[in-house]
């Protein structure tokens, strides 16, 4: 009884599923594309990894990283970008497995994603760097500036 409920009941809970989604896109689409077309978007692969960021500011400034809140993406921070001083070049990612960012590889351990996270600096020719993070990007930020400390400007 149940296995009929769920093969008749599934396919038109997908359905009116799907025309919500649609009708929320055809509604938010356009607010969402006028914020995105503000911002710099980029792409990395390193090691694998395809990474999506934004990279606003000076190019030749002092970089600032911003580490997001879980699970969101670089967009929590559109509304404070523009309000950093963009003498320093910005730099605000989605982190493996959010946003546009990968999520293909599923070791999530801190250090791990720190350390990646320094390999996509490396990628972008970055030594040295400031962290701003929020929320849950707080803790990787945290073993980011523990593991790697050298690499951190504040």
């Amino acid at each position: 009884m149940v296995a009929v409920f769920v093969w008749v009941y599934a396919p038109i809970h997908a359905r009116k599923l799907s025309q919500k989604y649609a009708k929320f896109r055809a509604v938010f689409q356009g607010k969402h594309d006028a914020i995105d077309a503000q911002f710099n978007h980029q792409d990395r692969v390193v090691n694998g990894l395809q990474w999506h960021y934004i990279d606003e500011g000076n190019p030749e400034g002092k970089v600032t990283l911003f580490l997001h809140r879980l699970p969101e993406g670089w967009y929590s921070w559109r509304y404070v970008l523009p309000q950093v001083d963009h003498n320093f070049r910005l730099i605000a990612i989605d982190m493996k497995g959010y946003g546009r960012s990968d999520l293909k590889d599923g070791n999530y351990d801190w250090h791990v994603v720190a350390g990646q996270i320094v390999e996509l600096m490396n990628g972008l020719d970055i030594v040295k760097f400031y962290v701003v993070s929020h929320d849950w990007g707080s803790i990787i930020g945290s073993v980011l500036v523990s593991d790697h400390p050298g690499r951190i400007l504040g």
